[in-house]
């Protein structure tokens, strides 16, 4: 079992008894390891006494009580608890023992790629379903068994609270995705995951996708989860973010829409993709369509549509191929995404014309 979603947290469980480190076994979370969820089960057994334990969660700066559960089994006792993670690095005591690991949610700003590569060297991917793990919990429950269609939602079932759940997991199919039988460890995503998993269902995406000119970066190395969620999500699509905002958690806001005005466009829900294909496209930039048919669209500035000269004064073309290096659209005087000046043109109307007319000033 992978648990995913990424930035930092600190978990801490403590005793309010005094028991021995050797006492007490922590079975999951694994130490040092990172996660991609937002939730982990905590899982600790010992010989001794649990009645008296107290379970914390401590982010930063804010330290909260974590409820669990104890069962009791012939002379083991298990303590178990759903943790709720935050961003960041994550520390679980018991006692005198303690793991600590990383989340890491997806919807966070990306960071350097020095800082993730560090993650990523530092913090292994956290997995449960090895067979240690599987053995030590089956002493107990039953329904851990190499079984080709288990009930994975006995234990995930928090994975099922979110409006928008992808279609196996609604289904309760987790097998479609998950292979039961991968090793080392059971229920890995199939063919190594990626787009690859993805594209086996959705294979008249692929196909689409493949004939365009141009593809988004996340489509181009088969990074389908950097926008998706495949679980489930709030947003619909089981986008990772609000659609208007998830352009920003990769693309920096305030160079794009930091102008005193905003494109009408980026500000609606569909946000960038008002403009943008989010997957591939054979027009630059991933646009819609091509040129000022983009801007002159029914929906958006149709009167523009028929306009081939004349605007913004007599004579004067907006379209057309000038030169090698110079060609004229709707972007060549204004901005598509913010500015500081009315019309979102990309200057001062007085001294706007002398950026391409600044060899004809008098």
């Amino acid at each position: 079992m992978i648990h995913g979603l990424a930035s930092f947290l600190l978990l801490l469980i403590v005793s309010t008894q005094a028991h021995a480190a050797n006492e007490i076994n922590i079975l999951t979370p694994e130490d040092g390891t990172r996660i991609n969820d937002q939730t982990v089960w905590l899982v600790a057994s010992t010989t001794v006494d649990m009645s008296g334990m107290v379970a914390r969660l401590k982010n930063k700066q804010t330290t909260k009580k974590i409820d669990g559960e104890v069962f009791k089994k012939d002379k083991v006792v298990a303590f178990h608890a759903l943790l709720s993670l935050e961003a960041g690095l994550n520390e679980v005591t018991i006692g005198e023992k303690s793991v600590s690991i990383f989340y890491r949610p997806k919807n966070l700003p990306t960071e350097k790629s020095t800082q993730k590569r560090e993650v990523l060297q530092v913090h292994p991917p956290y997995f449960f379903h090895n067979p240690q793990k599987e053995a030590t919990c089956a002493q107990c429950h039953d329904s851990v068994k190499a079984e080709s269609k288990p009930d994975c939602l006995q234990c995930h079932g928090e994975l099922t609270t979110e409006k928008y759940l992808h279609g196996p997991l609604g289904g309760g199919a987790c097998v479609v995705c998950h292979d039961p039988k991968s090793a080392p460890t059971r229920f890995s995503p199939r063919f190594g995951g990626k787009g690859e998993l993805c594209f086996s269902c959705h294979k008249e995406k692929n196909v689409k996708q493949l004939s365009l000119r141009y593809f988004h970066g996340p489509v181009g190395v088969d990074e389908c989860t950097v926008c998706h969620d495949p679980h489930g999500s709030p947003f619909r699509f089981q986008l990772v973010e609000e659609e208007k905002c998830l352009c920003y958690i990769c693309h920096d806001q305030k160079r794009i829409a930091n102008g005193k005005i905003v494109h009408g466009a980026i500000q609606q829900s569909k946000g960038c993709c008002g403009c943008h294909d989010s997957h591939a496209s054979d027009c630059e930039g991933h646009l819609l369509d091509f040129g000022n048919a983009l801007c002159c669209k029914a929906e958006c500035h149709p009167r523009f549509a028929e306009i081939t000269e004349d605007h913004p004064v007599l004579g004067h073309p907006v379209t057309g191929k000038f030169g090698p290096e110079r060609s004229l659209s709707c972007s060549s005087c204004h901005d598509p995404h913010s500015s500081d000046f009315r019309f979102l043109l990309s200057a001062e109307r007085h001294s706007f014309c002398s950026k391409c007319h600044d060899d004809e000033r008098s």
